[in-house]
């Protein structure tokens, strides 16, 4: 059996160790071959490609890297990086005014705890476990369709000319998916806007949109270089979340608080949203126009962490000058985050690889919500004409799910999916062997995959479609809504919902 997984991203490295932990005996026989082909020309430039961003990495998500790595080596590799208190979350208005806190994803009930940490570390921990020979670097796919005639299998084409045919097309390759597009014809590409997706009564999805031009942006600093209180405040606090009018600004640890040899010096993480009318282009962002951007928005407001004045009484929120004279978090931040002739100290690795301090932008893609993740579908738009082929291209991660980039489980989810298809392809794998067919094990493992995934991950992004509305300006009635709901939430929470999903999906 041969396995082509197009994307050597997180989904993708997830999905090789899943498939070959799982179908190890078909492995270490020599009757499985799994290739990862990635078009980045090497793996430094994938890894810096993804280090500008950091990220939570859920519980569940954890739970599926320990399940598919070698002695749990990733897992452990990737907390020994993180701030592993995450789960703690604060929240508060522009103000300053504590709104509550809650644990999202209690230890003690999913066996880990949140944690806040570069993305680049956990691609760095997959990719230590996978063996090189079974990676190609600079290899890119243009196309993916069935064999020709009546034989069985998917034909993989590279821009080179060159083909391939495997038994089984992983398609990880993220929201700009090739797979994808080759599997729909490129009748859904991913969309620049915020759009609630419905399906009608042919299961065709549709879509209305909700508004349009929001783009994460964040990165990182090093806690030296914040204000002191605020330093003092985050060996307590764990993740702060903050509300106003105008959206939200978070922050939080992204290292142990404490320096290490991995982490000689801390750092936090930092994000927040701001608008704009075209997709943004990483050669010619304007960065001052962004940090004019974030100042409107967050400039003017209150920390409890604010440094006060010299008469030792807060700073009063309409005396700009002494403002200006003071170390004002939210002010401080955007300050520090747009100096781009600092560079931070923090090395990600013996590599001596540095995190970068010029802030990277996430543009909130989105997909429609596909009815099928895989050429299983009865549909005859979506299903493979040899019935031998139904079930041997499917889709996981991003490319079949895109999660905004502030809902905390793109890569969690992209992790889960291969664990699932994995455990479920090694389980049809083994009936048909005592049934002595293998005619349908692809085509039984795909609809069992999607039966099994798309509801939860239906769950998280009908739950991103409510908070999005945190995103929106509001009035002074519709924040002060907001804030008595969320008020209510947190005082509500207690024990019963950190032992939900809720904080999962938020």
């Amino acid at each position: 059996m041969k396995i082509i997984i197009v994307g050597a991203g997180i989904g993708g490295l997830s999905a090789y160790l899943a498939l070959k932990k799982h179908l190890s005996s078909l492995f270490n026989s020599g009757n499985l071959t799994i290739v990862l082909v990635e078009a980045y020309p090497s793996p430094s430039q994938h890894t810096y490609s993804l280090i500008g961003s950091g990220l939570g990495l859920a519980p569940n998500g954890q739970r599926a890297i320990a399940s598919v790595s070698h002695d749990g080596a990733a897992l452990a590799y990737i907390q020994s990086y993180a701030y592993t208190k995450g789960s703690h979350m604060t929240f508060r208005n522009a103000k300053g005014k504590a709104l509550g806190s809650m644990r999202l994803g209690s230890s003690e009930r999913y066996g880990y705890a949140m944690c806040m940490l570069p993305r680049a570390i956990v691609h760095d921990a997959l990719l230590k476990e996978i063996d090189e020979k079974d990676v190609r670097w600079g290899c890119k796919v243009v196309g993916v369709r069935e064999a020709d005639g009546s034989e069985s299998g998917i034909l993989v084409e590279f821009e080179d000319g060159t083909k391939e045919t495997a038994d089984l097309v992983v398609g990880a390759d993220g929201v700009r998916s090739i797979v994808q597009r080759c599997l729909f014809s490129g009748n859904f590409p991913p969309v620049y806007e915020y759009v609630i997706f419905t399906s009608n009564w042919f299961n065709f999805p549709s879509c209305k949109i909700m508004f349009s031009g929001l783009t994460g942006v964040g990165g990182f600093l090093p806690v030296s270089s914040l204000p002191v209180a605020l330093q003092k405040s985050l060996e307590t606090e764990g993740v702060t979340m903050t509300f106003g009018r105008s959206g939200f600004f978070g922050y939080s640890l992204a290292s142990p608080l404490s320096p290490t040899l991995n982490n000689p010096e801390p750092f936090i993480q930092w994000w927040s949203i701001y608008e704009t009318d075209t997709i943004p282009d990483r050669k010619t962002i304007n960065y001052q126009d962004i940090k004019a951007q974030l100042l409107k928005r967050h400039g003017d407001w209150l920390s409890p962490y604010d440094s006060k004045g010299s008469d030792g009484k807060p700073i009063e929120e309409n005396d700009r000058q002494k403002q200006k004279d003071t170390q004002r978090v939210f002010l401080a931040i955007i300050e520090l985050a747009f100096q781009d002739d600092l560079l931070d100290s923090s090395n990600s690795n013996n590599d001596n690889k540095i995190l970068p301090r010029t802030p990277i932008l996430l543009p909130r893609y989105v997909t429609p919500r596909l009815t099928t993740w895989t050429n299983v579908g009865t549909n005859p738009t979506y299903a493979a004409h040899n019935l031998n082929n139904r079930g041997r291209i499917i889709l996981l991660g991003d490319a079949a799910h895109t999660m905004p980039p502030d809902v905390g489980q793109g890569v969690s989810c992209a992790a889960e999916d291969s664990v699932v298809y994995a455990s479920l392809l090694k389980h049809y794998l083994s009936l048909s062997q005592s049934q002595e067919s293998q005619t349908n094990v692809f085509q039984a493992t795909a609809k069992a995959y999607e039966i099994i995934r798309q509801p939860r991950i239906h769950r998280i992004l009908d739950q991103a479609k409510y908070n999005a509305s945190a995103k929106k300006e509001m009035n002074f009635f519709t924040e002060r809504v907001r804030d008595f709901a969320m008020w209510v939430l947190c005082a509500l929470s207690g024990p019963s919902l950190s032992h939900s999903e809720f904080g999962l999906h938020l």
